[in-house]
């Protein structure tokens, strides 16, 4: 961009270093560590902090599955957002600003790392949680904490925080929708990842330089097709993820992208806790999807029985199989064994459809 090689050679060989440096804060639990001590120790405890390192898209941590997995399970994730330290932490207090109260900024952080990694359902669960928010205090406006233990904001919350409401719109907009636009390229990247129970979607307003777009998203069988309008014709490279851009297409109002969609998708049921409700809803703490294969990790609590709808994307019927659930139609009942239990008791679950 600033066409300096020597300045580019110097900040590529920074960040190798960085990253090098970065794998010795990786715990033996697979979190990283937030910190370290005055006397050098690493302060392990394990936080959602690091999930900032996916902001962008072009950067992660290596080996992260297993923190992942922590952040969408319900020692981390309540119904209503993350936690900012886990409840099994020694320095845990729900009531803490910063030990285990739950904040939508860092809810939208998590949120955001998950849709850069694929975990696309507990990134669209979080962000609805922080979209939640907007009707739980003053209305309009998402609240700065909630406690970490009830579904309450804290007596000091600001009710009008804006880095909340930002993590609303940054989620939904570069995660749900995964749109980024490149006004230097003129392009448009594009990596959705709508809910199976969403057949469309549109956006009003797209700006890319000085030029305005209405993308519409809407599934027809196998694909998802991307459509870009415009009033007067663009230039416009519809560009799929965040791979290198193709030359821009012929000026048009109409600009079109396919993208290809898995052959079976499952979407969570909408939840809205009960303000002073204890966590109670299902996790998905893992989903892996290879060929003719959909395994899913869940956490509910015992005795409770969980339902997830099912989604095939082909023109010919598929033939699906389970296992650790119940198909009935398009519908996926879970049961989780056990009693019942007055403070919610979680256990975990694997679910697998094959086709």
């Amino acid at each position: 961009l600033m066409n300096d090689g020597d300045l580019s050679a110097s900040a590529a060989a920074t960040a190798k270093s960085i990253a090098t440096l970065l794998k010795e804060f990786r715990g033996s639990d697979g979190m990283y560590a937030f910190s370290r001590d005055t006397n050098g120790a690493y302060e392990h405890v394990p936080s959602i902090f690091s999930s900032v390192a996916w902001w962008n898209g072009r950067l992660n941590l290596p080996d992260a599955n297993q923190m992942f997995a922590a952040w969408a399970g319900s020692q981390f994730s309540t119904d209503w957002g993350t936690r900012s330290v886990a409840s099994s932490a020694g320095i845990y207090d729900p009531i803490s600003y910063h030990h285990g109260s739950v904040w939508p900024l860092y809810t939208g952080w998590v949120s955001m790392a998950e849709f850069r990694s694929g975990h696309t359902l507990s990134a669209t669960e979080h962000l609805r949680q922080n979209m939640q928010r907007t009707w739980l205090q003053d209305p309009g406006f998402v609240t700065e904490v909630l406690s970490g233990k009830f579904y309450q904001p804290l007596g000091r919350s600001s009710s009008h925080q804006l880095w909340s409401s930002a993590m609303v719109l940054s989620p939904a907009i570069r995660g749900l929708f995964g749109i980024e636009a490149d006004a230097q390229q003129h392009a448009l990247y594009v990596h959705p990842q709508l809910p199976a129970d969403w057949n469309e979607a549109t956006l009003n307003n797209v700006r890319v330089g000085d030029d305005f777009y209405t993308v519409t998203m809407r599934r027809i069988d196998g694909s998802l097709e991307v459509e870009a309008t415009s009033e007067k014709p663009t230039t416009l490279a519809l560009v799929p993820g965040l791979g290198p851009p193709a030359a821009p297409q012929k000026p048009s109002t109409h600009h079109v992208l396919r993208l290809p969609l898995p052959a079976v998708e499952v979407a969570l049921p909408l939840m809205q806790p009960r303000e002073g409700e204890e966590t109670s809803e299902l996790k998905v703490v893992d989903q892996q999807l290879s060929d003719r294969r959909l395994t899913l990790t869940l956490e509910a609590p015992t005795g409770t029985a969980q339902q997830l709808k099912v989604r095939t994307n082909s023109k010919q019927k598929l033939a699906l199989h389970e296992n650790g659930g119940e198909l009935h139609n398009d519908v996926l009942q879970i049961s989780f064994e056990g009693t019942p239990q007055p403070m919610p008791k979680y256990v975990s679950k694997t679910v697998t459809l094959t086709w």
